[in-house]
């Protein structure tokens, strides 16, 4: 057994709890054909786009997919004694409309999902011992608002599904390790 703390355990933990969270806030309401759950995957963009398309493929799967956090692979780790030094890039993604307006994403997407989840998210972070409970200055979160995520990129969406996304492309962070 590995004495190193796993990242990808830590994610998938991080994204429970939000998701617990989320259920149990009254006040976070996501639209009726939308379930207050959310998925969890890791890898490099191929990867997930190619899991997506499975599980696109799969009549049991197929609505099981988003809202999801998704933990993009390679991390650099910077190892201690006692802890594990990262920035990671991870996004939050749901399903949109490639007909939305920018004000329509605002009020279909962004402000009933992806906002709500991004700031439960840091807040888990913020009280996680796992991840040694981090200040917001201490995160050091950069990240993007994506409307129609994949449309900037050579008008190439790599998932195939529509998707708006916080893309947050750079957060510090402190994983305590198991040594």
């Amino acid at each position: 057994m590995s004495k190193i703390a796993s990242i990808s355990a830590a994610f998938r933990q991080l994204v429970t709890d939000t998701e617990t969270a989320i259920q149990e806030d009254s006040t976070v309401v996501f639209p009726t054909d939308v379930p207050k759950k959310l998925y969890f995957m890791q890898g490099n963009v191929t990867e997930i786009a190619g899991q997506l398309q499975k599980l696109t493929k799969s009549p049991q799967h197929k609505g099981k997919k988003f809202p999801l956090v998704a933990l993009f692979r390679d991390i650099k780790e910077n190892i201690e004694d006692t802890r594990i030094k990262i920035k990671a890039h991870l996004a939050i993604f749901t399903l949109t409309q490639e007909n939305y307006s920018s004000d329509e994403r605002e009020t279909k997407t962004f402000n009933p999902i992806l906002r709500p989840v991004f700031e439960e998210l840091v807040n888990q972070l913020q009280n996680s011992p796992a991840f040694n409970a981090p200040s917001l200055k201490e995160m050091a979160i950069e990240k993007y608002d994506c409307f129609f995520y994949g449309s900037v990129q050579n008008n190439k969406n790599p998932f195939g599904d529509r998707v708006d996304a916080i893309d947050i492309t750079s957060i510090s962070l402190t994983l305590n390790n198991n040594c």
